[in-house]
């Protein structure tokens, strides 16, 4: 059964008229009908207050029934963060890498919206192994424990014939000093480990160091909220507001200097 294209619009008017309870259901019905036709009226479906979470899952149900959609949504959405966002997903879980002309224009995008879900979108899937504040990251990855999606690679290349290290382009020794004139605890660490944030790092350095995409990059290991802490029998945490106030801290430090201090932060172990 398909949504008769000339019944669109007019579902789509009523939405518009009624408002975001009708939007949701035209969007819902397009959905379970598996219509493409929601594509060209997704602007004005949003317009009458479709709700984000309804327009999202209606398009994984899309696309799940026609992946030759994501084409499709990406030449006519592709100033659209949830569609981007979808179209993405749905190539990490399936383990298929994007191709570079897909990324390179969406990490390019002008919507900030565009540039932060297909950022987001990318370090999911190198952490997951679908695609391919530590002052240095190394090329290895020797997993202690099994990621979110069951895997554990040991002593593997996060990429092939990749350097043996990137360093960070942050000062992060001064985000570091200027943290803890707020009164925040911080450290510099001088390994992102073997695990996900070592390879989430490293392959976001590569992509930079490859395809020239001018931004510089660092890691940040936050703490637990501590709710999450009380949870696992009291590891270390702070509060939400805390957290927050760091990442400002080290997005502006980042913003206004190009070079960092010139102070001890090293450790014996």
């Amino acid at each position: 059964m398909t949504f008769a294209p000339a019944l669109a619009p007019e579902c789509v008017a009523a939405a518009g008229r009624l408002g975001a309870i009708v939007a949701n259901v035209v969007v819902n019905t397009f959905a379970r009908l598996n219509s493409p036709e929601l594509i060209p009226q997704l602007s004005a479906l949003e317009a009458a207050h479709a709700t984000p979470g309804t327009v999202q899952s209606a398009l994984q149900v899309l696309i799940q029934a026609d992946e030759t959609l994501r084409d499709r949504l990406l030449r006519e959405r592709a100033a659209d963060p949830i569609a981007v966002g979808v179209v993405l997903s749905s190539f990490r879980k399936a383990k298929q890498q994007p191709a570079d002309e897909i990324l390179l224009p969406l990490l390019n995008a002008d919507q900030e919206a565009v540039r932060q879900i297909t950022a987001w979108q990318l370090a999911r899937g190198i952490a997951s192994q679908a695609f391919t504040l530590s002052p240095a990251i190394a090329t290895v990855v020797d997993a202690r424990i099994k990621d979110n999606d069951g895997k554990q690679p040991i002593d593997r290349a996060v990429v092939r014939e990749g350097p043996a290290a990137f360093f960070s382009t942050l000062p992060i020794k001064a985000c570091v000093a200027e943290m803890r004139k707020a009164g925040l605890p911080a450290a510099v660490s001088n390994t992102a480990g073997t695990f996900v944030c070592n390879q989430v790092f490293y392959a976001t350095m590569d992509m930079a160091a490859q395809h020239a995409l001018g931004f510089r990059g660092g890691f940040l290991h936050i703490p637990y909220l501590p709710e999450q802490a009380a949870r696992l029998g009291g590891a270390p945490s702070m509060a939400l507001d805390d957290i927050v106030r760091g990442i400002e801290i080290v997005l502006a430090v980042s913003a206004a200097r190009q070079t960092d201090l010139h102070s001890v932060e090293g450790r014996i172990s």
